[in-house]
């Protein structure tokens, strides 16, 4: 049957394990290899590979050429296998005896988030949809152990500070493992 997918299949969403984050040169000349225990994002499906093979235009509708896929980088990760587009969401676990806390597993995966965002700003940009008020969003779920906190991430460019400050705000979504509760 046409159209049709098999149950608990998804083709419009994917996702890589502890494959490393290729980061912009200037973060990637002070930081280690990060790579996050798994990352979600798009397929590459037949309407995105269409979408990001137009030719872009530029300022005035005047094209120079490139594709949308040229201008705007839509992966994190190295290129070879199938791409994973615009991810949104990081996992991060740590074993309930491990010595690192939430705040060890926001350190080891700021950077990652931020090269996520940066896609995000890019394509934003890229589109002019900065007018519609929507800012680049990546969750986070971090867990340790049995204990899980889920964060919203996104870059806050205050213009009463000069630094573009990253922030991470939680919304712990599980205080014990047998209750679903909102705190």
């Amino acid at each position: 049957m046409s159209g049709s997918y098999e149950i608990g299949t998804n083709s419009l969403f994917d996702d890589r394990t502890q494959e490393p984050i290729i980061h912009d040169p200037l973060i990637r000349s002070e930081i280690t290899k990060h790579e996050p225990d798994r990352v979600y994002g798009l397929q590459a499906t037949k309407n995105f590979n269409q979408l990001l093979s137009q030719t872009a235009s530029g300022s005035l509708g005047a094209s120079d050429g490139t594709t949308v896929g040229e201008r705007v980088r839509s992966s994190p990760f190295k290129e070879g296998t199938e791409p994973l587009l615009f991810p949104f969401l990081v996992l991060e676990a740590k074993s309930e005896s491990s010595s690192s806390g939430f705040g060890d597993i926001q350190n080891q995966t700021a950077f990652p988030i931020f090269t996520l965002l940066r896609l995000q700003e890019d394509l934003q940009a890229q589109a002019k949809a900065s007018e519609l008020g929507v800012i680049p969003l990546v969750w986070f779920f971090a867990n340790r152990g049995d204990a899980w906190r889920v964060y919203g991430c996104f870059v806050s460019n205050s213009e009463t500070s000069r630094y573009v400050r990253f922030r991470l705000f939680p919304l712990r979504l599980w205080s014990d493992p047998d209750k679903l509760m909102l705190i």
